[in-house]
């Protein structure tokens, strides 16, 4: 397998990033009781530009959606302070990493092994990077949440006790009230 180039600063930088979420019948099944309600196993799209790194044309990811939300939330501080997140997803071995460049841009990718996350010269050609706006990242991830609780709630009113569900909302809206 090629290794991949390091993403170069004539790469272009996208101020469009997209997360998606399939609410369909897998979905509603779990949160009304035929998994972890508070937590659904979701496929999960992702676009920079007109970029896909996963989704119809290559394959969802698979998240747990709060503990996905939840770390993705903590990433947004992270990665202001100009420290790398590598998140892992529910497809393991595979990992999303957010590594700041600059004040304003960071790169994300999606990773096949650890290795290739925690070290970008080891990263094969097949797994996707993309220079985005930590704005565009940040600004994503609160709509995600918004829109995913939002979901929850129609599907299942009494999760909202649950405890990774408050500390979720509660995350979400520190998140939002720093920016």
């Amino acid at each position: 397998m090629e290794r991949q180039t390091k993403v170069e600063m004539t790469d272009p930088v996208f101020d469009r990033f997209r997360l998606t979420v399939e609410f369909d019948d897998g979905f509603e099944r779990q949160v009304t009781g035929e998994g972890r309600a508070y937590n659904p196993r979701v496929s999960l799209g992702i676009q920079a530009g007109d970029v896909s790194i996963s989704g119809a044309e290559k394959g969802y990811t698979g998240v747990y959606l709060t503990n996905f939300l939840g770390q993705a939330l903590e990433a947004v501080e992270t990665i202001e302070n100009g420290e790398k997140r590598v998140i892992k997803t529910a497809d393991g071995p595979t990992y999303l990493v957010l590594d700041p460049r600059d004040d304003e841009t960071m790169t994300f990718a999606q990773c096949f092994s650890k290795k290739s996350a925690d070290e970008p010269h080891e990263r094969m050609s097949i797994e996707p990077q993309v220079i985005i706006t930590k704005e565009a990242f940040t600004k994503e991830v609160i709509r995600l949440g918004n829109e995913s609780l939002e979901k929850i709630f129609a599907t299942n009113e009494d999760v909202r006790d649950h405890r990774q569900i408050r500390e979720l909302q509660e995350l979400l809206e520190t998140v939002e009230d720093r920016r």
